[in-house]
């Protein structure tokens, strides 16, 4: 079976270009899903690892601040909120 080539929707693209993302055709959109929720994973456990840090340095910090720092991020990977297969459409063309 010859290789898929994707074409990526415009929303999709500009969204992951914000992240630094550049899928090529040939990128699977399930595994460029499966890196952006890495990144964003990655950003979460960095925001709680810094309000632990200031809550050891600094006692009891209000956990209001960081649910609103959680939903800022989760504000800024819109992208993740639709599922990979609506990402792209195959693309029937020559690879």
């Amino acid at each position: 079976m010859p290789p898929h080539r994707y074409r990526y929707q415009p929303h999709v693209l500009a969204a992951l270009e914000h992240h630094g993302l550049r899928p090529r055709p040939r990128d699977d959109p399930r595994d460029v899903y499966e890196l952006l929720k890495s990144i964003y994973t990655f950003e979460v456990r960095g925001l709680r690892a810094r309000h632990k840090e200031k809550e050891r340095l600094l006692g009891p910090q209000p956990v209001d601040d960081l649910r609103r720092e959680l939903l800022r991020l989760k504000a800024r990977y819109p992208v993740l909120h639709v599922p990979p297969r609506h990402w792209a459409v195959a693309d029937p063309g020559p690879l």
